[in-house]
């Protein structure tokens, strides 16, 4: 199961803060079943539960417009129901959180696009532009998501699991100059 947080911020100094309950996506550090907090029985169809949303900052350097996007995961909000920890169901909520990343990537390629100047001359309709792009994408993200679990049976089907492994693959590939830094 996958639960997607909504962040967004103008500051003006910049920074993206992260705090030890959340892990920024990457490719070097998979999430462990020590990162979900394990709960006893609850009223759930479900066996884990990863909560992991993208977050963009616009941040002003004088004059100048930045945008940053970052991807996270939060400890204290995901979880795995005590008995259940297997690889198999890691992997599945690894691909969640790989899928929120596929998303940031795709949110950092728009920004890139944009100019920055220029809407940031607009004033509020340039910001209204700038979040119209990123809901649009966390939109297209939440439907992503929701196939990921139906096609994959939420890990149960092996074949359409994998299937989703190799294709989220290739999407962190084909997005990689998009990555993190």
């Amino acid at each position: 199961m996958f639960l997607v947080a909504f962040a967004f911020a103008f500051v003006f100094l910049g920074g993206t803060v992260q705090s030890d309950d959340e892990i920024g996506w990457s490719a070097d550090r998979k999430l462990t079943w020590s990162d979900f907090p394990t709960i006893a029985k609850i009223n759930t169809p479900y066996k884990a539960m990863t909560h992991s949303g993208i977050r963009f900052d616009g941040a002003y350097e004088g004059d100048q417009l930045t945008l940053s996007v970052a991807c996270y995961f939060i400890k204290s909000k995901s979880w795995q129901l005590e008995g259940h920890a297997s690889e198999k169901l890691l992997r599945h909520e690894q691909g969640h959180f790989d899928i929120t990343e596929i998303f940031a990537r795709k949110l950092r390629q728009r920004y890139q696009s944009l100019d920055l100047q220029r809407l940031s001359s607009e004033g509020q309709a340039g910001f209204s532009k700038i979040e119209a792009i990123y809901q649009a994408t966390y939109d297209a993200m939440e439907k992503e998501q929701e196939r990921y679990d139906k096609e994959t049976d939420h890990s149960k089907n092996a074949e359409k699991q994998l299937q989703w492994d190799r294709y989220i693959a290739k999407e962190l590939k084909q997005l990689e100059s998009f990555a993190s830094m």
